[in-house]
């Protein structure tokens, strides 16, 4: 018959517990990203995108949050522009004003006052104490109003009110 009589025969348990690690070692493939169709791959870059557009958000929050600082800080510099013209103004009048009260006689020259809201000469601005004593009662209002100042109903004070904004104390007769 068979003349192999001594020959190896195979190891069936062997063979059995080689198909279980090789079982085993195929079943941890599942584990690798190119094998488990990318899955987790994606699932971190979704992660990934996620944690962008939260930082997106912030930023766009941050960006609005520095919008309306700028808005303030232009409003602050605007402000800040006004005082200064205010200060100047003031500074401007105040010297005016001086000079203004040694003015005693009808002819001699007024020195000009400022605006507060444009810090140029006031318009219609009397040149001299006869001017300044025959002024209509709007053009005091118009006056009064550029200097900040309230405006008296009664046209007698409105022009009282007026001859003191100019510093005029007194007037030779």
């Amino acid at each position: 018959m068979d003349t192999r009589e001594g020959s190896s025969q195979p190891n069936f348990g062997m063979i059995s517990g080689s198909f279980d690690a090789l079982s085993q070692q195929f079943a941890l493939c599942g584990n690798l990203p190119a094998v488990d169709s990318g899955t987790r791959l994606v699932e971190r870059m979704d992660a990934v995108l996620e944690q962008l557009t939260l930082l997106n958000r912030k930023v766009d929050g941050l960006d609005r949050k520095v919008d309306r600082l700028d808005r303030k800080v232009n409003g602050l510099d605007g402000r800040m522009d006004d005082l200064d013209r205010k200060i100047t103004v003031t500074n401007k009048n105040f010297t005016a004003r001086m000079q203004n009260s040694i003015v005693i006689h009808d002819k001699v020259d007024l020195e000009p006052l400022y605006s507060v809201r444009t810090g140029e000469v006031i318009p219609d601005c009397p040149e001299t104490l006869q001017d300044l004593l025959d002024v209509d009662s709007q053009v005091a209002s118009d006056i009064l109003r550029e200097l900040d100042e309230s405006v008296p109903r009664n046209q007698d004070v409105r022009k009282q009110r007026l001859k003191h904004a100019f510093g005029v104390r007194s007037r030779a007769t």
